[in-house]
């Protein structure tokens, strides 16, 4: 479920988070995506169990302090990025059935002015089995 606005950028609207596979924990094909971003431009994936709303660089934070750090992306020349998660092995540890995560991806935007970055959406998941 997506969540919190996402903010202009020099490449158009926004950056906005989906997903590809499912939230099921015996699967573990969870994919992060996101789309409207500048081309090849470097972010993190951020993720934490409570939502937020906070301005942050030139958008707004989504996902609540503390968060963790899932892994350094590079958006193709499309403008999209992904990352493939292992819910066995995060940095905050394991993730069971029931437990709700929140994702966003914080990227550089030199070319959108102000300070230089910007942030996704947010992205929900309630995992099962």
């Amino acid at each position: 479920i997506n969540y919190c606005s996402t903010s202009s950028n020099s490449a158009g609207v926004g950056a906005v988070m989906g997903f590809t596979g499912s939230a099921s924990l015996a699967a573990n094909d969870l994919t992060l995506t996101t789309s409207g971003l500048p081309a090849s431009t470097f972010g993190v994936y951020l993720y934490g169990p409570t939502q937020d709303n906070q301005p942050a660089g030139n958008g707004t934070l989504c996902v609540a302090q503390p968060f963790g750090i899932l892994g350094v992306v590079l958006a193709g020349t499309g403008g999209t990025s992904s990352l493939l998660l292992d819910m066995t092995s995060l940095p905050g540890g394991p993730v069971n059935t029931g437990d709700t995560l929140h994702f966003q991806l914080w990227y550089r935007d030199r070319p959108g002015g102000g300070s230089g970055n910007n942030l996704s959406d947010g992205l929900q998941a309630t995992f099962c089995d």
